[in-house]
């Protein structure tokens, strides 16, 4: 077994051992069998569904933890899509007593667009007059809440500001069922938006389909759909959604998702991953994104919180002339953690 290990090995010290992406996908063959790697002729692209499998062989054998490689390469050797495109994301809500007025809500948006971000998204739903809404059951229950005609301005004015070559999306987080969805999708769709995401609640695959079918702006979704490639086969087979959104962390890992983006390419429909949480979880995510052929956009919390910057020594670099992400080119995620933060926040008491 080492040897043929040794065999694959470029580099090796006390405490590294260096492996090529190629080679690595080799070896992982050599140790489970030929798992059958998705070869795209056409884009050169080679991407290996067996990841989880390929380190838990490198586990098996000790060297998991000096073993240095590329997660961006090992999923897709040859990536042509280096620089995912971002989307600033920010919770946007009218609040009668504290928060932000339309005026601040337009002003915030600008910013985005100031800042270099080429798409904003945008909340919508806080209505718990509507049927079903999951408000009604919430502490937050008549907090920062609006009623549907105020979601209608807000958006309005949200394009007015942003202007016309910037991308609206809008989010619902599952909060309206399928009349209203439907009834605000014809409404916002003269403020051009690019996608509307989770109009309903996640588990109605059948609504989304509805209201997928009634509209002409994209469904996205969904992100809080967390069984992985069985629960999104199912949206994407009826055509339910258009921009397909697993989370790493949610919807089983890179493998998993990997299945996901290749299920919906089969489909001719694009990925816009949930990217989201700590700067681990935005690493996997954006290495996700510039792995796969249908990648979409890289959708952002800005300013970044304090997880997503202090977490790491070298945060993300965001090019504000191009809009873009620059993925680090160094081993693993392309992250080194900060681990003064880490015990700050380490807790045992489990």
């Amino acid at each position: 077994m080492f040897d043929f290990l040794k065999a694959f090995i470029t580099e090796i010290d006390r405490n590294t051992v260096r492996i090529s992406a190629k080679q690595a996908c080799d070896f992982a063959k050599g140790i489970a069998g030929d798992f059958n790697p998705i070869h795209d002729h056409d884009s050169k692209r080679f991407c290996v569904p067996g990841d989880l499998l390929f380190t838990e062989s490198i586990r098996r054998l000790g060297l998991y933890q000096s073993m240095h490689f590329d997660f961006m390469d090992m999923l897709a050797a040859d990536v042509d899509i280096q620089y995912p495109p971002k989307a600033a994301q920010g919770r946007h809500f009218i609040t009668n007593s504290t928060g932000k007025n339309l005026d601040g809500l337009a002003r915030e948006m600008e910013s985005y667009v100031e800042a270099g971000f080429r798409a904003v998204k945008m909340k919508v739903g806080r209505n718990s007059n509507v049927e079903l809404s999951p408000l009604r059951a919430s502490e937050q229950c008549g907090i920062a809440e609006v009623s549907l005609e105020d979601d209608i301005k807000r958006v309005e004015i949200v394009r007015e500001a942003i202007g016309g070559n910037i991308k609206l999306c809008v989010d619902a987080n599952g909060a309206w069922d399928v009349p209203t969805a439907v009834k605000m999708g014809n409404r916002m769709e003269a403020s051009d938006i690019h996608w509307f995401e989770e109009p309903i609640w996640p588990d109605d695959v059948a609504g989304s389909k509805e209201v997928a079918e009634k509209l002409t702006i994209p469904i996205a979704g969904y992100e809080t759909c967390s069984y992985g490639i069985v629960d999104f086969q199912k949206y994407i087979n009826q055509r339910a959604i258009h921009f397909v959104q697993p989370d790493i962390a949610w919807s089983g890992g890179l493998t998993e998702c990997l299945k996901i983006a290749h299920l919906a390419q089969a489909s001719n429909l694009p990925v816009a991953p949930h990217i989201h949480g700590s700067a681990v979880a935005v690493a996997a995510g954006l290495h996700f994104l510039g792995a796969i052929r249908n990648g979409s956009m890289a959708e952002t919390v800005f300013p970044a919180h304090p997880l997503m910057t202090d977490l790491v020594k070298d945060p993300l670099i965001f090019d504000p002339h191009t809009g873009d992400i620059i993925l680090s080119e160094r081993s693993g995620l392309g992250i080194e953690l900060n681990m003064d933060v880490v015990e700050r926040y380490r807790k045992n008491d489990y």
